[in-house]
């Protein structure tokens, strides 16, 4: 940008605006039922049975990965703590 005298000028910053997403939560209920809400309106949407066979095979997935990733970690010499977020969701049949 140029002034009236001619100087170019460097564009002025704008602050960083932060992010306006709020997190969803993902619940599991006692019966192996699924219920999305929604951080953002706080609306609570049950999930159909199709949806909810395929995200708790992804759910099962990610927990023996996270067991994998703790354990690889462990055996190089890093602690992990018991309650690590790898994927440590108790997925096990009542």
């Amino acid at each position: 940008m140029a002034t009236k005298s001619g100087v170019a000028q460097p564009p002025k910053k704008r602050p960083a605006r932060r992010s306006q997403r709020q997190k969803n939560y993902l619940i599991v209920a006692g019966d192996g039922s699924l219920y999305l809400a929604s951080g953002a309106t706080g609306k609570v949407s049950i999930v159909d049975g199709e949806t909810t066979k395929q995200v708790l095979s992804l759910l099962k997935q990610r927990q023996q990965l996270g067991k994998q990733i703790a354990e690889v970690l462990k055996s190089r010499g890093y602690e992990v703590s018991s309650d690590a977020d790898f994927g440590d969701i108790d997925l096990r049949k009542r």
